[in-house]
């Protein structure tokens, strides 16, 4: 007679905060021994789950939640035993634990006995006492092992006499969205003649502590692309932290402003490459993490072009549609107030020693207020101030990830900042007009270019020969998704001591390369 064992779920522990999940097999084992006439039916295993732990209501933990899932068991479970030597028999359960929002978990497996008990006898099977292989296991004695994986494991040990048992693996990192581990559980028994005709069996439980995911960034989100209209809205003025974009895993300083929108107080500094932004989601550098409603991967009228690390007059262009862009490099403006100007005719800013300085080997500060906090210094020997990044230069189609092009109204469809963020809109009702109004800004250009805003006199590429990458330290140029008449597109221009526009438009071709920041949609 041979039967089997099917283990089930029956559901899933779920709660706040902290959580912690039980998952309980019933561990049956038959004994059909033909020397005393006897015979029983095996036992259904089940499993079932419990919670422990308190809701946690606090608006700086997300819920917490554990699930398993058992597979089909595989081996078989009843014995025969002819003689003294007796019989084994051995099988092995597939288990899944899931756990979302966790600050950390392990996994546990135990029980509250190391026996087998005859369900009907009493009669009872010793746990194994040291580790042994199925061939070598002791007459009336069984095991367990537990490996990570799918593979199921060969030395059998004795079950832990406690329902916490054996930690069998988790994750120690402290901010889990989602995960999951698979455990291969094997059970092994070994039973004489002697033992009365039973089922036998143990409760094992599978158990998951798992800690509370704790919100460390002040937004409560930890990328640029979970950012929503929600968040952004229950966020407080003045909030600010960083936030990872995914496409790179670049940082960038986020914060909500005086005209209640949160922005970018960083310029953007992606890379672009030729291949674009394809449709594929096994890359991180696909439209679906970018404020994009299709794919960006090189049509002929807009073929995205590498970013370049330099400007030199074989490579100008003054076509409306080209997609250049250019990489700065690690570099922070040196004085945000100075008016210094590094001149025209320069191939990048690192012809620009007086402005700017390299910050390649120093590491970027945690301390929002690092410029005030320093003296009003945008680095140390050892630190720097992120805001200050130069970041990267643009033309409006590359910006407008190819859908400015030759638009003369509305606004492009589409931007190469991060999903959920967007390019400010432009002309007088437009964001950068009313950010400039609800800071009290009015002309004064020093207001813009320290905190909260940080706005960087990076200059401009100019698609001239004789005019090249120039005036930085003395004005700042910031792109809008707004077009203008003919070639031109509106931007946010500021330079000097006094002087902030933020609808200029004037003489400025779609082709010169200026800053970026976005804005959360």
């Amino acid at each position: 007679m041979r039967k089997s064992q099917s283990v089930k779920v029956k559901g899933v522990g779920r709660i706040a905060g902290s959580a912690s999940g039980l998952g309980l097999l019933l561990l049956a084992f038959l004994l059909a021994n033909p020397l005393m006439g006897l015979s029983a039916s095996a036992l259904e295993g089940s499993e079932d789950v419990g919670d422990s732990g308190e809701p946690a209501a606090q608006a700086e933990v997300l819920t917490s939640t554990v699930s398993f899932a058992f597979g089909e068991p595989v081996g078989v479970t009843t014995l025969t035993p002819v003689s003294e030597s007796g019989a084994s028999a051995r099988y092995s359960v597939k288990a899944t634990v899931g756990v979302e929002n966790s600050g950390g978990y392990m996994v546990y497996l135990g029980s509250n006995k190391s026996e087998l008990t005859g369900k009907n006898s009493g009669a009872t099977i010793n746990g194994v006492t040291s580790s042994s292989s199925y061939e070598s296991l002791p007459v009336n004695s069984w095991g367990y092992n537990a490996t990570e994986g799918e593979t199921a494991g060969t030395s059998f040990s004795r079950m832990p006499e406690n329902v916490r048992g054996v930690a069998l693996g988790g994750n120690d990192l402290p901010n889990i969205k989602s995960d999951s581990k698979t455990f291969m559980l094997s059970f092994a028994a070994h039973i004489g003649n002697d033992k009365p005709a039973d089922t036998y069996e143990n409760e094992v439980t599978l158990s998951v502590v798992s800690s509370p995911l704790e919100i460390t960034n002040a937004f409560g989100i930890e990328t640029m692309q979970e950012m929503t209209a929600a968040i952004c809205a229950k966020a407080d003025v003045g909030t600010t932290d960083r936030l990872k974009d995914v496409r790179d895993d670049k940082l960038y300083w986020v914060a909500k402003l005086p005209d209640n929108n949160c922005w970018m107080t960083q310029n953007l500094d992606l890379n672009i490459a030729s291949s674009g932004f394809p449709s594929s989601t096994t890359t991180k550098m696909s439209y679906q993490n970018s404020d994009m409603a299709t794919a960006w991967t090189g049509s002929s009228t807009y073929p995205p072009t590498n970013t370049e690390a330099s400007l030199t007059s074989s490579s100008v262009s003054s076509t409306q549609t080209t997609t250049r862009s250019w990489e700065q490099g690690m570099y922070v403006i040196t004085d945000p107030t100075g008016t210094t100007t590094c001149g025209t005719g320069k191939a990048n800013i690192a012809a620009c020693p007086s402005q700017f300085t390299s910050v390649g080997s120093r590491t970027p500060s945690s301390d929002p207020d690092f410029y005030a906090n320093n003296g009003n210094k945008t680095f140390t020997t050892t630190e720097y101030d992120a805001h200050y990044l130069v970041g990267n230069s643009y033309q409006w189609n590359t910006a407008t990830a190819g859908t400015g092009g030759t638009i003369s109204s509305g606004q492009a469809a589409s931007s190469i900042c991060p999903k959920g963020w967007r390019l400010p809109t432009s002309t007088g009702t437009g964001d950068f007009q009313k950010l400039i109004t609800a800071g009290a800004i009015g002309v004064t250009v020093d207001k813009l270019t320290v905190g909260p805003y940080f706005f960087v006199r990076g200059g401009l590429f100019w698609q001239s020969a004789s005019e090249l990458f120039g005036r930085a330290g003395y004005a700042g140029f910031y792109w809008s998704s707004t077009p203008a008449s003919g070639n031109d597109a509106y931007f946010l221009r500021f330079e000097g001591t006094n002087s902030v526009n933020a609808s200029y438009y004037q003489y400025y071709g779609r082709y010169f390369g200026f800053s970026m920041r976005c804005v959360a949609r």
